[in-house]
């Protein structure tokens, strides 16, 4: 007797862990991502076995809380992708009506690292914006990948993955530096991976010594405004939020 209230005990504990689970990526997805992977699903979880994630994310599809969409990213390269659906959100008692989510696998590598990113933080601090949120919230003229506040400081996150030209990253500062002194965040911090190192990324940053206004006039980098820029490799992240968390 024993052993079979102990059996259905564990039984009972497994199927309420799978629950929580479920609502956990559910309330994740519908939290401004609308899509995930098994991968980054066993981040989020923080379990061992990818293959745990992927039956989760299965007998959610099975259950029409979520969708699962194979993208190729050419020859036998593809990967699952898995987007909550119309019942999943309402299953959440969310208002909000699903919109088209557009991927493709041009940006699909990208995005899926920035959601790490996010699995990272939320797991050190509290306060995180998807771009899909900052572009229906605001305007900026550089929408940032994702909008990271820490201590009541706004960090524009950038995901690198190529070194820019000269002229697209004197834009690009041009643009960071309106919206710092817009007030839309305070820095931005480049996230450097695949096939870009930070310090290329800072080398060329620290060449460059003036950039164009709105009207198109040149305009010196001071220090102050150069202060507003890092640069780490991914690796790095959860070591530079735990060093801004202590600030």
């Amino acid at each position: 007797l024993f052993f079979g209230e102990n059996l259905m005990h564990n039984v009972v504990n497994k199927f309420q862990l799978n629950q929580e689970r479920r609502s956990k990526i559910l309330n994740f997805l519908a939290d401004g991502e609308y899509w995930t992977t098994a991968e980054n699903v066993k981040l989020l979880l923080a379990v061992n076995q990818i293959t745990y994630a992927r039956r989760l994310l299965n007998s959610m599809c099975n259950d029409g809380i979520i969708s699962k969409k194979n993208i190729s990213f050419g020859g036998k390269l593809s990967q699952n992708f898995y987007l909550i659906t119309q019942d999943g959100l309402d299953f959440l008692g969310c208002d909000e009506r699903l919109k088209d989510i557009k991927l493709s696998y041009q940006t699909a590598h990208h995005n899926e690292n920035v959601q790490k990113l996010k699995i990272i933080a939320l797991t050190l601090c509290d306060g995180w914006k998807s771009e899909i949120q900052l572009k229906r919230e605001c305007d900026f003229a550089s929408y940032p990948d994702s909008l990271l506040t820490i201590n009541n400081i706004k960090i524009s996150i950038e995901l690198q993955r190529n070194i820019y030209n000269r002229a697209s990253f004197e834009k690009k500062i041009s643009k960071v530096l309106r919206d710092i002194y817009s007030n839309n965040f305070d820095k931005i911090l480049y996230i450097c991976c695949d096939n870009l190192k930070s310090v290329e990324l800072k080398k060329l940053f620290q060449t460059i010594n003036f950039v164009k206004n709105s009207r198109f006039e040149d305009v010196i980098l001071q220090a102050k405004d150069k202060e507003k820029f890092s640069f780490i490799d991914f690796e790095n992240f959860e070591e530079h939020i735990k060093n801004e968390n202590n600030f």
